[in-house]
């Protein structure tokens, strides 16, 4: 059984972590009069902290599912096609996604100096334009928004070099890869890893899952090689409205940070500046 919150030892922290995105997003009820002039018109609301719109393909996040089945396909019947609409800041480093069925908001590292802005930063942003979303789907007569799934998702770039020289040599960044000892293959030159671990609370029931995936990458800037580590964890609210959604991505961040420091090297540790 997991150990009681106030019985864990500090959580890790790292005083330059190679997180280049967070992502908060929730996932709702379809808003079946919600068309793409309201994300106009919500824009118009918000227009002072986001600069410009885009639009995207939709995109939908998948079931919370305890056992290992396959996920179901989602099938939509009826009703108008999803719209995903990008509302982005000038400097591109903070970005909502608003579609019929859920809402997001992403911080995302647009400098090689930007520093990350910590959890409770990025949480508190999200909770400001999540209210406001919510306020304004009830003025528009669009529906209730109520929180039904909840993603927290932090990505990493960790580029090749010194540390780590090539794609392949994962066990340079992850404590759970071993590079194979053959006596005829030679060492890969690209390895990729895929976990999931089932998220469970304090009182040992299931909450949701977090899925870990490592992939070699080149960094779109400047073309160097890098290794993209993701985690996600995914689950139900914990209680309803923002507050359910709140709480679960408190305790999906608890699960990716303590999470991403046991399966990360000490090696790795030391070049991030970890404090504890």
């Amino acid at each position: 059984m997991p150990q009681a919150a106030d019985s864990r030892p500090p959580r890790p922290d790292f005083a330059d972590p190679p997180v280049i995105e967070v992502a908060l997003s929730v996932g709702f009820n379809p808003l079946t009069g919600y068309t793409n002039a309201h994300a106009g018109l919500f824009w118009q609301r918000v227009k002072g902290t986001f600069a410009a719109a885009e639009e995207h393909p939709p995109f939908g996040i998948p079931p919370v599912m305890e056992s290992t089945a396959p996920p179901p396909q989602d099938l939509e019947i009826g009703g108008p096609p999803s719209i995903r609409t990008w509302l982005v800041a000038s400097d591109r480093g903070e970005l909502l996604q608003l579609q019929r069925d859920i809402f997001a908001h992403n911080w995302r590292k647009t400098r090689p100096t930007q520093p990350y802005p910590r959890y409770e930063t990025v949480r508190h942003r999200f909770q400001e334009h999540f209210r406001a979303f919510i306020d304004f789907a009830q003025e528009e007569k669009l529906g209730t928004v109520e929180p039904q799934r909840c993603d927290i998702t932090y990505v990493n770039h960790i580029p090749l070099g010194a540390h780590m020289p090539t794609a392949g040599d994962l066990q340079e960044l992850v404590l759970s890869w071993c590079s194979p000892n053959t006596a005829f293959l030679p060492r890969p030159d690209r390895a990729l890893l895929s976990l999931r671990f089932v998220i469970r609370d304090d009182s040992d029931r299931f909450a949701g899952q977090l899925t870990v995936d490592a992939k070699p990458a080149y960094r779109r800037s400047d073309r160097t090689g890098i290794v993209v580590l993701s985690m996600t964890a995914r689950g139900k609210p914990i209680g309803t409205g923002i507050d359910g959604a709140l709480t679960f991505f408190d305790l999906g961040r608890e699960w990716i940070v303590r999470g991403f420091t046991d399966l990360t090297t000490s090696k790795m540790h030391q070049l991030w500046g970890r404090n504890r």
